[in-house]
């Protein structure tokens, strides 16, 4: 069986909405899970000329290419076989949420290499990373507020690591630091209020 190609996928999208949109009025498109898989990122993703948010998870990819002339905000490419994030700063200047969970990625550098100004969210779970740089040069990123890297071979992970080595953050896999301290019972304002606890 041929693989999908990303043309189809996306026609088939917008024929499948209730006002038939052109591909080029989408504001988003979800061509996840296709059956047969897509296998590449193709020259016609091109079409998504109005596309905000665009998954292609669940598929069989193995390279992030043919962004350029997107302005998209949310890409999902979680559930593939994808082992560099290199493409992706076509839509740096757009990109506010990254979903890239379930891949084989061991870096983030490109992330870091190129300014992301609006980047807000990466979630990143279960793939091949395993050094602690590549997690603290996340830094750079001014925007960043939330960040999933559960299931990622890093040594003594832990929700409360990835504050301590990425202290602007607001939420690591979910939790606030907040919600941390709570789970550890170390809240003080509790534990005032209450002596017996």
């Amino acid at each position: 069986t041929k693989p999908t190609s990303c043309k189809d996928a996306i026609i088939r999208y917008a024929d499948s909405l209730e006002n038939k949109p052109k591909p080029e009025e989408l504001e988003e498109c979800l061509i996840f899970y296709q059956h047969p898989s897509i296998e590449k990122m193709e020259p016609s993703l091109s079409m998504l000329k109005n596309c905000k948010k665009l998954s292609l998870s669940s598929n069989n990819i193995d390279k992030i290419t043919y962004l350029s002339g997107l302005q998209l905000e949310v890409f999902s490419i979680g559930r593939n076989s994808i082992r560099k994030l290199d493409g992706i700063e076509a839509v740096k200047d757009t990109l506010q949420e990254l979903w890239c969970s379930y891949n084989n990625i061991d870096k983030l550098t490109v992330l870091t290499n190129y300014q992301f100004p609006n980047l807000k969210k990466i979630y990143a779970c279960s793939n091949s990373i395993s050094n602690w740089t590549e997690i603290e040069n996340l830094n750079k990123i001014e925007s960043l507020q939330e960040v999933s890297f559960a299931g990622n071979p890093l040594p003594n992970y832990s929700q409360q690591e990835v504050f301590n080595r990425l202290p602007k953050l607001l939420r690591v896999d979910g939790f606030s630091q907040d919600m941390l301290l709570k789970k550890m019972g170390v809240s003080v304002v509790e534990k005032t209020q209450d002596p017996e606890k």
